[in-house]
């Protein structure tokens, strides 16, 4: 019936629209995490060295701000127009303990580790979108696949198909490529190759792996974290937010002494420069980007997976090098689009479709496990007298064991002293 379609697809229309849908969640994520890395790019854009932002302060103003949100939602509070006039402030009337449950230093200081990867990840990435274009920085982190990959069949133990593989051999090669393509572009177009004054550094490059590394490291524990815990969402994510403020904190102190340079250690210094030198509009809007974006990962993992939250990245990889190339600037100065190449477009290609196959690849797989395992406890089950699994009064019970089975007042066996005193 064409009506009966329209129906089911109105509402289908309307569960993936829903705010508590999945759907919905996986949209916002991705849009969210494509518009990370750009908006970086933006607050870099036209300053010297000497005039940007500190990497450590902005890390530490953007997780507390993260922070403050989380407190907020414990505190609940909630605007009251009934009485009088005037609106009226009202919060939730066990605040108290729901903020004491937020900023419990047991569950921080065990969580610690977690929160000492993800804040390193966070770190060297904006640190590698200093040095490298929004788009190269998200097609090279398509190489924490082949990384988790690799890791989790020493490691785990854990098994993969021949496609899955051939995916990640993919993703390998194509990187490789775009690396050494992308660097002979820079190298032709000297001129016209980056408006920004970057180029394919090999340094940049590492620090994507090292930002890569820990993420994944820091992924594999939050889920373990946010699963294995009856807590609320708010209240974890405040505990990992903690203990990110506090490494954070440390390593912006001890960053400076490791440079030789004093120019240099001026530069990194908030010390020597303030803690908000080089801030202005673009840095702030990056920083007030990154919080939702942070909340809506931590959610889709603890409602879904890491698995999906990877290949949901697959998606915005692609659109955060469509936005390198054809920048949407809403507020001034435009950002400057990278130089178009062909063989470079399609090398990021390639490697974007190599990961998303990979992770449908990884949840079909899963899939056909599940499916397995159900049809197992099926036949089991099936085999039992009627097909039932409670039915076990027809069990037979061999005849050794026969004097343990209950006696009724009318059994003959009670003459002869069977009985269970």
């Amino acid at each position: 019936m064409p009506g009966n379609g329209k129906v089911t697809c109105c509402k289908a229309l309307q569960r993936l629209c829903s705010p508590n849908s999945v759907g919905f969640l996986v949209v916002c994520f991705v849009l969210l995490d494509a518009t990370k890395p750009i908006l970086v790019t933006w607050a870099h854009q036209s300053k010297a060295p000497e005039e940007r932002f500190i990497n450590g302060t902005f890390v530490l103003v953007q997780t507390s701000l993260s922070l403050l949100v989380g407190l907020i939602i414990a505190v609940k509070p909630m605007v009251d127009l009934s009485e009088g006039l005037l609106p009226r402030i009202r919060v939730h009337e066990q605040w108290q303990q729901r903020l004491q449950r937020c900023l419990d230093w047991h569950s921080v200081v065990k969580q610690m580790p977690v929160a000492f990867c993800l804040c390193l990840s966070k770190l060297f990435l904006v640190m590698a979108l200093e040095r490298l274009d929004a788009g190269t920085v998200r097609v090279f982190g398509q190489a924490s696949l082949p990384l988790v990959g690799v890791g989790s069949a020493l490691f785990f133990r854990r098994r993969y198909t021949p496609q899955q593989w051939c995916s990640l051999g993919a993703i390998s090669v194509a990187l490789v490529a775009f690396y050494h393509v992308k660097a002979e572009v820079y190298m032709k177009h000297d001129a016209l190759a980056s408006p920004l004054g970057r180029r394919i550094e090999f340094i940049g490059v590492l620090m994507i792996l090292t930002s890569i590394g820990f993420n994944c490291l820091g992924a594999l524990l939050v889920e373990k974290f946010l699963k294995g815990h009856q807590g609320r969402l708010h209240e974890q994510k405040a505990h990992l937010l903690l203990g990110e403020i506090a490494v954070n904190a440390l390593i912006l102190m001890l960053l400076p002494l490791l440079f030789r340079d004093p120019a240099m250690r001026a530069i990194h210094s908030p010390w020597h420069r303030g803690l908000f030198a080089g801030w202005d509009h673009r840095v702030l809007i990056c920083a007030i980007v990154w919080i939702p974006a942070g909340w809506t990962a931590t959610t889709l993992v603890k409602r879904c997976s890491n698995l999906l939250k990877t290949v949901s990245q697959c998606t915005s990889s692609v659109l955060t090098y469509i936005f390198s190339m054809f920048p949407v600037t809403l507020v001034g100065p435009p950002l400057m689009p990278e130089p178009l190449s062909p063989p470079v477009i399609l090398l990021a290609i390639s490697i974007l479709l190599a990961a998303m196959t990979f992770g449908g690849a990884d949840a079909a797989d899963k899939d056909r496990r599940r499916s397995s395992r159900a049809a197992t406890s099926e036949q089991l089950l099936g085999s039992l007298p009627n097909g039932k699994g409670n039915n076990l009064s027809e069990w037979k019970v061999d005849s050794a064991y026969r004097h343990m089975m209950p006696v009724g007042p009318g059994d003959a066996r009670a003459n002869r002293g069977y009985s269970l005193g």
